[in-house]
C-alpha cells in the first residue's frame, strides 16, 4: 500500500502535519483513493509483477497530468485564488470589518470552487471522477508543503 501511495504521490510525509493530511483525505477523496487502489490490485498480474503495477501507476499519473495541464484546471485554480484573496478583501471592505470570516473559510471556499471546476473538466475529458479527486489531493498536499 505504501508503495502505491508513494507512486501516486499522495503518501504521508512528516513535513505535513497529520491534521492537514487528514483534512485533505476527507470522505470523497478517501473513497476515490480506495477505488484507485482496488482497481490497481484487481488485476492479478499487478499483484504478482511489480512492473505491471508500475505501468498502471504511471498511466494514472499521466491521466492526472493531462487533467492538470488543461485550461479548465488553470482557470479554476485562478478562480479559487481570487475567492481566497479577493473575496476576503471584498467582504472586509463591504462589512467595514464587522464580519470576520476566518482564513480557513476562504480556503475551503476556494478549494470548493476549484473542485467543482476540476470535476467538470474530468467529465468533459471522460476521465474517472477518482482521477479528479487524486489531482485535487495532490494540489492540496503541494500547498501544505
Amino acid at each position: 500500500m505504501d508503495y502505491i501511495l508513494e507512486g501516486l504521490k499522495v503518501r504521508y510525509t512528516p513535513s505535513i502535519s497529520l491534521e492537514h493530511y487528514v483534512d485533505i483525505f476527507d470522505g470523497k477523496t478517501s473513497k476515490a483513493l480506495r477505488r484507485i487502489v482496488a482497481n490497481l490490485l484487481s488485476d492479478p498480474l499487478s499483484r504478482k509483477y511489480k512492473e505491471r503495477l508500475n505501468a498502471k501507476i504511471c498511466d494514472l499519473n499521466q491521466q492526472v497530468e493531462e487533467l492538470s495541464e488543461g485550461k479548465t484546471a488553470k482557470i479554476f485554480d485562478a478562480v479559487s485564488d481570487m475567492a481566497l484573496y479577493g473575496g476576503k478583501k471584498f467582504i472586509e471592505s463591504k462589512s467595514q470589518k464587522y464580519i470576520k470570516i476566518p482564513r480557513k473559510g476562504f480556503i475551503k471556499l476556494g478549494e470548493w470552487l476549484a473542485s467543482k471546476g476540476i470535476d467538470l473538466q474530468a467529465k468533459v475529458q471522460r476521465k474517472d471522477w477518482s482521477i479528479a479527486q487524486l489531482y485535487k489531493a495532490r494540489c492540496r498536499l503541494k500547498r501544505c508543503r
